[in-house]
């Protein structure tokens, strides 16, 4: 039985508040990988709260939200070392966290300055964290003096969760003979973050900046439009992954 409630009232013509309930849920399985194990399923009571508003003759919008996970036998993809010394190998695996639990806010503005600039700003908040999981996979360095460990990550924050992030956003219009001539740059920001559910501070990526630019012409009724996409212009190089060498204890790979 998965119930989901949802209730809505009207504060004014152009503002509305909400408040919603979700239960959800996730089949166990089987792990794919050499070791053979199962897990549970996933249970999670998600709320949420929030206000979507319009003021200035609809010129700008706002919206703020607010939610609340409580997460029970979190499946949780992770990495495993098995063996050791140069027969040490890793192993992806999924496991149980006990507990988890993830809040946050997210707040969502978009300004019409004129027929030609329109602003849009996205940030979010986010805590993440493991209440419960004393049967965590360890980190390099954990594994390198004590193999085939586990460790706590009870209060420890979950993978590929950043404290912050959001986007800015500005859209230029602007007349041209008979076309529009369109240039949207965009800048996208993100915190600190681990990439690994093992809290291991080698397999973080640290916060950073990307800046996006697009640039079009067309007829004004969008028929048709020609444009240049350009993304990362200044070439912050960032990974999208990261682990463990594990013949060379401490050695991290990049992708």
């Amino acid at each position: 039985v998965m119930p989901s409630v949802n209730v809505q009232y009207t504060l004014a013509p152009d503002i509305m508040t909400y408040a919603s309930y979700t239960r959800g849920f996730k089949a166990g399985g089987f792990d794919a990988s050499s070791t053979g194990t199962t897990f549970d399923p996933e249970f999670v009571n998600a709320y949420e709260v929030g206000l979507k508003s319009q003021f200035f003759d609809r010129r700008l919008t706002l919206n703020l939200a607010g939610f609340w996970s409580e997460y029970r036998d979190l499946q949780e993809t992770t990495i495993k070392f098995v063996g050791s010394g140069q027969a040490q190998t890793i192993i992806s695996v999924v496991a149980n966290a006990g507990k988890a639990r993830v809040r946050g806010a997210e707040f969502n503005a978009r300004l019409r300055v004129s027929d030609v600039l329109t602003l849009t700003g996205d940030v979010g908040y986010l805590d993440a964290t493991y209440q419960d999981f004393p049967n965590g996979s360890c980190t390099i360095l954990q594994n390198t003096q004590t193999p085939n460990c586990v460790q706590d990550l009870s209060g420890k924050r979950r993978a590929f969760s950043p404290k912050w992030s959001g986007n800015l956003r500005a859209s230029f219009a602007v007349p041209v003979g008979g076309l529009v001539a369109t240039a949207d740059p965009g800048l996208y920001f993100t915190s600190r973050y681990f990439q690994s559910a093992t809290a291991d501070p080698l397999l973080v990526q640290k916060g950073y900046a990307k800046v996006d630019l697009r640039l079009g012409v067309g007829p004004a009724d969008k028929r048709w439009e020609l444009a240049v996409v350009g993304k990362n212009l200044f070439d912050k190089r960032t990974a999208y992954l990261r682990e463990a060498v594990p013949t060379s204890p401490g050695t991290v790979n990049f992708y």
